[in-house]
């Protein structure tokens, strides 16, 4: 019965960022706004708190960069919930929600980094200076992509303090598709890495490991096929939340996979023996 249990509440989890709930407990029919802005943060907060009350419940490993990792999952449900950014004119009305999505996804590539940092030290051998050099370009990257978007209200407000019409600011806009595609991806390429440093490792298993890299691989696809094509069907794993769900089941699979907890000592096991 445990097992059952063990194996629902990993599914729920592996599920739980992703799946619709704020918009479901909060009966949205339309994307986040001002009047219900502080009232969505709540229900991701208590959406959060069901997901680390589940990793407690199934007795986690004693894993830091595993809980970095696991956490940007539940962290990126805040910006992924929130309804598609708005690049639109009445971006102005909604600054502070956009700036507050933006500021949210910053804080998850330093997380993902962080993790990632303490999975690699202490950088001896090659495929660990080779995923540490991976890292510091996906920072870089994943920075400027999500700073420069936090700062489009700012640059949008500049357009219309000049006088200029605020409808014509975002098709004339660059959006440097091609770095950001470039920003995005690099996020699945360095999870290939970390999860292949996990296996060598003996940290996860080999089926994670290909799932993994198979979703991760599948991601970068798309992503070259959106900067080539800008075909809308492409972008689904380009989304910037979705981008951490494969560090995020990294995550989960560190904590949780059966090889990373820890063993009663033999003197313990004796002991229970003989009583």
């Amino acid at each position: 019965m445990n097992r059952i249990l063990v194996a629902i509440a990993t599914l729920l989890l592996a599920l739980l960022p992703f799946f619709p709930l704020p918009e479901n407990l909060m009966s949205l029919q339309t994307q986040v706004g001002n009047e219900n802005f502080m009232s969505y943060l709540i229900t991701c907060a208590g959406i959060m708190g069901v997901g680390v009350g589940l990793a407690l419940y199934m007795k986690p490993a004693r894993d830091l960069s595993g809980w970095l990792l696991f956490s940007i999952g539940l962290l990126s449900l805040v910006p992924l919930h929130l309804g598609p950014p708005r690049t639109e004119a009445d971006l102005l009305n909604f600054s502070v929600i956009e700036k507050f999505r933006f500021a949210s996804l910053m804080v998850a590539v330093l997380i993902f980094v962080a993790g990632g940092f303490l999975l690699a030290s202490p950088l001896k051998s090659n495929l660990n200076k080779v995923f540490a050099a991976a890292l510091a370009g996906t920072l870089g990257l994943g920075l400027w992509d999500h700073y420069s978007s936090l700062r489009f209200s700012d640059e949008l407000a500049n357009w219309v303090a000049d006088g200029k019409n605020a409808g014509y600011f975002f098709p004339q806009y660059d959006f440097n598709i091609v770095m950001r595609t470039l920003a995005r991806t690099s996020i699945y390429a360095a999870t290939i890495l970390a999860a292949w440093i996990c296996f060598k490792n003996a940290r996860i298993k080999k089926w994670h490991l290909a799932l993994l890299a198979i979703f991760s691989l599948l991601g970068i696809v798309f992503g070259l096929s959106y900067a080539i094509t800008e075909d809308p069907v492409f972008y689904i794993l380009l989304v910037p939340a979705v981008v951490f769900a494969p560090g995020y089941w990294l995550g989960m699979a560190m904590l949780f996979s059966k090889q990373n907890q820890p063993r009663e000592s033999p003197m313990n096991l004796k002991s229970k023996k003989g009583s």
